[in-house]
């Protein structure tokens, strides 16, 4: 009987899916890129199969992004790992991948400002209004 995978494992191969969608790379293109299969990039993605260090390094140049960037804000309880795995799916939802591009599109600094302050206020409003009604 397999055991199940490590829970380290499992959150870097999901912070693979995410800089992989994020940066438009199909699982094909990016197993071209390091020399393995697509299905061996599932696999990564999913927890199955650990990613040693060196191939993790490899995977990271293939999307030009720090290798660090994999072990960023992991979450060390159950219930914010709930969360987390919420605003990944978002990230890497049509929705999530739209807001960012067109986000980003907006040259103008303080008008990127000014609308995450907006987009803030409505969050904080309506977690207020949540609240309100329990």
């Amino acid at each position: 009987m397999k055991s199940q995978p490590h829970n380290v494992d499992i959150q870097v191969g999901k912070k693979i899916r995410n800089q992989r969608m994020i940066s438009g790379i199909s699982q094909s293109e990016l197993g071209d890129r390091i020399g393995v299969t697509f299905q061996q990039i599932q696999k990564y993605e999913k927890g199955a199969n650990r990613v040693s260090a060196s191939r993790l390094v490899e995977i990271a140049n293939a999307m030009s992004i720090d290798v660090r960037s994999f072990f960023d804000e992991f979450d060390a309880s159950a219930s914010s790992n709930d969360n987390q795995a919420a605003k990944d799916e978002f990230v890497v939802s049509r929705q999530g991948l739209q807001l960012n591009a067109a986000f980003l599109s907006i040259k103008n600094e303080a008008v990127r400002t000014r609308l995450l302050k907006l987009v803030q206020e409505i969050a904080h409003s309506e977690a207020g209004t949540s609240r309100d009604a329990d």
